[in-house]
């Protein structure tokens, strides 16, 4: 229908106008560009609340949820910017910007987007994404220098960090689709896509975290999602591939890994979030466990 594919393309912009795509390109700041679709997200929002008091639809339990956990939010960060940590309303109030995501339901209502829709937008967006990373990447075209950070493994390296859990997911789904395919053009067609956005993330994205979260995934999937000959064929097929695709692709990983004696204490990137874990739980502590809800400098600093 119409609406729906109006829904396609208001859920594709505000994926990729999320991660400031293309708005950085007009520099237009990531987070100017995130309370674009937090304001679009709102008119949602008010127009779903609007046609439910007319026809006086009853709230489904996956409008209350997240509807319910946004209010709390608010409502914390409220008393904690009253109470634990006093600051002016400007303080605060412009990063909530930051949950308002959890109102996307609503968004799903209007457009009659199904999940198999949202899956599409996802693959889609994510290819995209990925086909800007290699074009950023082998060419002299910097249209993802917004996106470029300094590794904390390998001096002198700069990954581009952008879309990359949309992307890993999007990896999931292709590799989901090629070991359940019955043809074998589609087997092959969605073999590639997932090599395609694998190499992605393993050469040019290079996140620990997204890379073991997919393996992980993936290792889940095969062993209790497959059945009969066709898990049997996945395993050993995957065994005899991971001689190939370790040395190309991970053998970076492996290496750092075997270069630490102690690889959690001594890896930066790991301390760093043992850190933000022992200084947030100080705050809930602090808090009697109420919490801190959202934070932010203001305008300029968020």
């Amino acid at each position: 229908s119409t609406m729906q594919k109006f829904g396609l393309l208001v859920f594709c912009s505000l994926g990729l106008m999320w991660d400031g795509i293309p708005m950085v390109w007009f520099d237009v700041p990531i987070a100017t560009s995130r309370y674009f679709v937090s304001l679009i997200i709102i008119i949602f929002l008010v127009t779903s609340l609007v046609f439910r008091n007319r026809r006086a639809r009853k709230w489904s339990l996956w409008e209350t949820i997240p509807a319910a956990f946004f209010v709390w939010i608010f409502l914390v960060s409220i008393i904690s910017s009253s109470l634990f940590y006093p600051q002016p309303l400007n303080g605060w109030l412009f990063a909530i910007y930051s949950v308002v995501p959890l109102l996307l339901v609503f968004v799903l209502r209007i457009t009659a987007i199904t999940a198999d829709d949202l899956i599409v937008v996802i693959n889609g967006t994510s290819l995209f994404v990925c086909v800007l990373i290699w074009i950023n990447f082998l060419t002299d075209f910097n249209i993802l220098a917004d996106f470029q950070r300094q590794a904390t493994t390998d001096v002198g390296l700069e990954r581009v960090v952008v879309y990359k859990t949309q992307i890993s997911f999007a990896a999931a789904v292709y590799f989901q689709r090629a070991v359940t395919g019955i043809r074998i053009a589609d087997v092959a067609k969605n073999g590639v896509l997932f090599l395609f956005i694998f190499a992605t993330l393993a050469v040019i994205v290079e996140s620990r975290l997204t890379l073991a979260a997919l393996l992980l995934s993936i290792l889940i999937f095969v062993i209790f999602f497959l059945r009969g000959r066709r898990q049997f064929v996945v395993l050993a097929s995957g065994s005899i591939m991971s001689l190939i695709v370790l040395p190309i692709f991970l053998w970076k990983y492996i290496e750092q890994f075997l270069r630490y004696e102690n690889y959690i204490s001594d890896d930066q990137s790991i301390q760093w979030r043992i850190l933000t874990t022992r200084y947030y739980n100080n705050i809930f502590e602090s808090t009697y466990g109420f919490g801190f809800g959202v934070m932010s400098g203001g305008v300029e600093r968020d």
